[in-house]
């Protein structure tokens, strides 16, 4: 019988809900406060690259521990089956490993390192477009101004 060890399970469903919200939280903005928002847009779109770059990190490391333990288990079971004098064939020797309590854990650390480095991809491209909602906004606002007459924006004489 083969358990997997896994923590909870719904952390990474937690996890990326919480980063999600997050998201969606900093990618709103406020029409009449357009200068504020135009000075959080930087450091916003750079926070997120950030993480991304830190997520995209998380991934390689994730990689690197899943393919060390992967040749682990692969030598470990080699190993075993040979000494045991059972005949066997690769795919014999790649379920084996496959099924592996250790592998299935990094394993799972990787599609969740994935998951997370994902979300911020998108992030960092979701703040490109939010840019081009801050332009479009003021424009809009230009107009507004224009159309309800500069006069009443001078200070007077």
């Amino acid at each position: 019988m083969i358990k997997l060890i896994y923590r909870n399970k719904l952390e990474p469903i937690k996890m990326s809900a919480d980063i999600y919200e997050k998201i969606m939280s900093d990618l709103e903005f406020d029409r009449d406060n357009l200068e504020e928002v135009w000075r959080q847009q930087p450091r916003l779109l750079m926070e997120y690259g950030s993480k991304l770059a830190r997520a995209e990190r998380e991934v390689a490391d994730a990689k690197l521990s899943l393919d060390a333990i992967e040749a682990k288990i692969y030598d470990n079971e080699r190993k075993n089956l040979s000494m045991n004098g059972i005949k066997f064939n690769e795919s014999v020797l790649e379920a084996k490993v496959r099924t592996n309590p250790q592998y299935l854990a990094k394993r799972q650390k990787l599609d969740d390192a994935r998951h997370v480095a994902d979300l911020y991809k998108h992030a960092v491209v979701a703040f490109s477009h939010r840019r081009d909602m801050i332009v479009q906004a003021s424009k809009m606002a230009i107009v507004e101004i224009e159309r309800l007459g500069a006069e009443r924006f001078h200070s007077p004489r």
